[in-house]
């Protein structure tokens, strides 16, 4: 952070204090694990990649979009490297998928209708 912590609002601190909690969280997936561009941001208005540690059972994923289209509907993020008999559960929710169904179905994405350059974050952890 390239700021001045003394003059922040107690609420930008706790903020900050999440995000590093968080990065804690994924950091070792992120740096040492396997990562895969999902959709590359040089053939489109998307660009998404996703982290997947040594022994599959973390993975991160990363979704985002540039520009808003209008009307345009959730769209399906195809994950890859997964272990297609592990179940996989997205941490802060009740949601489980299998891994197969990830990389062949994929996660919901969020519709565009919020406005530009808006991302998507999920955390998945085998059970």
């Amino acid at each position: 952070y390239e700021l001045d912590v003394r003059k922040m609002p107690q609420e930008e601190k706790d903020l900050v204090v999440s995000q590093i909690k968080l990065y804690k969280e994924i950091r070792r997936t992120v740096l040492y694990g396997t990562q895969y561009r999902l959709k590359s941001p040089f053939e489109g208005n998307e660009c998404a990649w996703n982290y997947v540690s040594d022994d599959k059972k973390d993975v991160v994923a990363f979704y985002s979009y540039v520009l808003a289209e209008a009307n345009r509907r959730t769209g399906k993020l195809k994950l890859a490297g997964l272990d297609p008999a592990k179940n996989y559960k997205i941490k802060g929710t009740e949601e489980v998928y299998n891994g197969d169904y990830l990389m062949k179905v994929g996660l919901v994405t969020p519709s565009q209708s919020s406005g530009d350059f808006k991302s998507s974050f999920w955390h998945l952890q085998s059970e």
